[in-house]
């Protein structure tokens, strides 16, 4: 990986983390002054708009940035694209939302999702000005645009919150993030593009996005089709539970995996157009994402009962369940994350899509059953289940294509993967020794205990791992 590369990792990280960190505070400040069922009618919203995002760039993202020669018409034709995606896609919205809002039993939906297509209408400029940067590697210019958007959130949520709306507060935050996010790209754009045409290029970005667009939408069924059911099934103030706990849970991967894959993914293209030996850096980038992600999530997880009495208090208990086995989740997904774009950087985009379609056949089912038992954490556990099958068939793929064998990855993961065992079992046990203390001292003192297990064995199992994470972080510093 060349140096440029190496250098827009702790841009990205800090960007992505610093800002879902801030978001997370913003959420718990957000889940004190709301209820549960604000926070569902909120999800129901997301679940729709992100459900047409997939769509809204139909692949031309992805496909800009493995594109070897991009003109300035190149960059025109997908800017056309995405607009006229985007502006498609919100019209489809509103029609749609009166039927979404009586298929919930949720008539509050309907004006809710009214507003938030306008910000489904933004998406397509965002989304190609956010592409451009990160083909060029110009993470401080994006870092800068994602703190504007953050910041904006915050202040108009909390406002409104305080003020009495309710889930508007949610909606509308969200909606003046999206207009300032906008705004600060247009501002540092590196090159002012007007929307134009041309056929060929059209073709060929379509064409060469199709499995990307593919990959999104599965992607999208898989990691929601939970959501669906325990909404259609529980309704909107289980779904309050549910994804607050999951929100905790994909920490790990939107903080630390994707900032990670948003480098390593044009970076790794740019490495084998060049035909460079791009194999052990990738082992290197798995080795580092797995080192920060695993104790994460299964501290998270151990500790899950006085996490969240701690930061939210009696009335958000019945999300512990959930959270403490989505824990686990958030150890396995940053991992299945890197090697799935791994394969997009080898253009083998197609090839994950159907990894992903075989393995949302027996997904469906499966939380659909879970739900109408109506029982949020055996929704959770189906989601780990499916997540340990799909990671191993990921890794299997990247092995057959011409990627790291199977065996050099497990001893790039292996050591740390007992490591995460050990500090699960010792966070939980120091939970549950210290469950009559207040909560906080509970959950510092589970912190602690795992952290210091999972040095322990790791260290023990493979005694260079950490003198060599060091290196690599400063490495990644220089």
């Amino acid at each position: 990986m060349d140096d440029r590369a190496r250098r827009s990792i702790p841009v990205s990280l800090l960007s992505y983390a610093s800002n879902h960190v801030l978001r997370l505070v913003a959420t718990v400040v957000l889940a004190r002054i709301l209820v549960p069922e604000d926070f569902g009618l909120f999800a129901l919203t997301s679940l729709a708009i992100s459900l047409l995002s997939t769509f809204n760039d139909v692949g031309v993202g992805p496909a800009l940035i493995v594109a070897k020669d991009v003109d300035r018409r190149t960059r025109a034709t997908a800017l056309t694209l995405m607009i006229v995606s985007s502006i498609l896609l919100a019209l489809l919205l509103v029609a749609i939302s009166p039927f979404i809002a009586d298929l919930f039993n949720e008539p509050r939906l309907d004006e809710l999702l009214i507003v938030v297509a306008f910000s489904l209408f933004l998406s397509g400029p965002i989304w190609f000005h956010e592409t451009t940067l990160q083909r060029e590697l110009e993470f401080v210019k994006r870092f800068a645009c994602k703190l504007v958007q953050t910041v904006t959130y915050i202040a108009v949520a909390i406002t409104l919150a305080l003020a009495g709306a309710g889930v508007w507060s949610l909606v509308i935050g969200r909606l003046a993030s999206y207009v300032t996010y906008l705004a600060a790209l247009l501002t540092v754009a590196p090159d002012r593009i007007a929307p134009g045409w041309d056929g060929v290029a059209a073709r060929r970005l379509v064409g060469s996005g199709k499995g990307f667009l593919a990959q999104d939408g599965l992607e999208y069924a898989q990691q929601q089709a939970d959501s669906y059911s325990v909404a259609g099934f529980l309704g909107a103030t289980q779904l309050g539970f549910y994804g607050m706990a999951y929100r905790f849970g994909e920490l790990t991967y939107m903080g630390i995996a994707e900032p990670i894959t948003q480098v390593t993914f044009p970076a790794f293209a740019r490495m084998r157009e060049r035909g460079e030996d791009w194999g052990r850096a990738f082992l290197s980038v798995l080795r580092l994402v797995a080192l920060t992600c695993l104790p994460i999530g299964v501290i998270l997880s151990g500790a899950a009962e006085p996490f969240v009495e701690t930061l939210f208090g009696e009335k958000w208990l019945p999300m512990i369940g959930p959270l403490a086995v989505l824990g686990v989740w958030a150890g396995l997904k940053p991992l299945e994350g890197t090697l799935g774009w791994l394969l997009n950087s080898l253009e083998q985009q197609a090839r994950l899509a159907r990894i992903r379609a075989f393995a949302l056949v027996p997904l469906v089912p499966a939380v659909i059953v879970a739900a109408d038992r109506g029982d949020i954490t055996a929704v959770a556990w189906v989601m780990v289940a499916h997540m340990a099958l799909l990671l191993i068939a990921v890794a299997v793929a990247v092995a057959r294509s011409a990627g790291p064998s199977l065996r050099r990855q497990l001893a790039a993961v292996g050591p740390l993967l007992a490591g995460a065992g050990a500090s699960w079992a010792a966070a939980r046990t120091t939970a549950i020794a210290l469950d009559d203390l207040a909560p906080v001292a509970a959950l510092a003192s589970a912190t602690a205990a795992g952290a210091l297990a999972y040095l322990a064995a790791a260290s023990a199992l493979a005694p260079r791992l950490l003198p060599q994470a060091a290196a690599q972080v400063r490495s990644l510093r220089g």
